[in-house]
């Protein structure tokens, strides 16, 4: 009888492990964003061959001062022009930037991408239109590799994965043994 208890309990704990072990699973990519549906957000950038900025501060590129009142021109997604005359092309569609500043891309060299690629549009709608990511993987060159071909996304800089020839669950984790 004792036997069976014991076989009973032991057989309850794993399953209990078990089932843990997947909860676990499951919340550590959830809460990474494994199972968020990735934003289609080609349809948020509509037709934006040419697309002006009127009246726009620019911030310069030694960060010491901001040049004023600009106009830019932008053409494919490129900067075509920047200048400071009162005449505007008739044919581009501007968005008034009067009393608001323009400055260059941002630019984040520290990052750790995880499993979705809606990370990427939070990025660009934080104005930072360059990434490194730290301890890239396959999937981060594939986001890359769409990038290039010209999917919505900041630039995707990637370095190696983690390696060495330290083993373990505390090196894993980014600890030091000590003794």
């Amino acid at each position: 009888m004792k036997k069976k208890w014991i076989i009973g309990t032991i057989t309850i704990i794993i399953f209990l492990n078990v089932i843990g072990s997947i909860w676990f699973n499951y919340s550590v990519k959830k809460g990474n964003g494994s199972y968020t549906k990735v934003l289609n957000a080609k349809p948020y950038f509509k037709d934006y061959t040419s697309v002006g900025i009127k009246n726009v501060n620019i911030l310069h590129p030694d960060c010491s001062h901001f040049i004023l009142n600009q106009n830019v021109i932008l053409k494919n997604g490129l900067i075509h022009s920047i200048d400071s005359t009162e005449s505007l092309d008739p044919t581009i569609k501007y968005i008034d930037g009067t009393g608001k500043f323009l400055i260059p891309g941002l630019v984040d060299t520290h990052v750790h991408l995880s499993n979705s690629k809606n990370d990427l549009l939070l990025f660009l709608a934080n104005g930072v239109t360059s990434v490194w990511e730290m301890l890239g993987n396959q999937r981060h060159l594939e986001w890359k590799k769409e990038q290039q071909e010209g999917a919505i996304s900041p630039n995707i800089f990637v370095s190696t994965g983690k390696f060495g020839s330290k083993q373990g669950f505390f090196y894993n984790l980014g600890a030091k043994k000590y003794g």
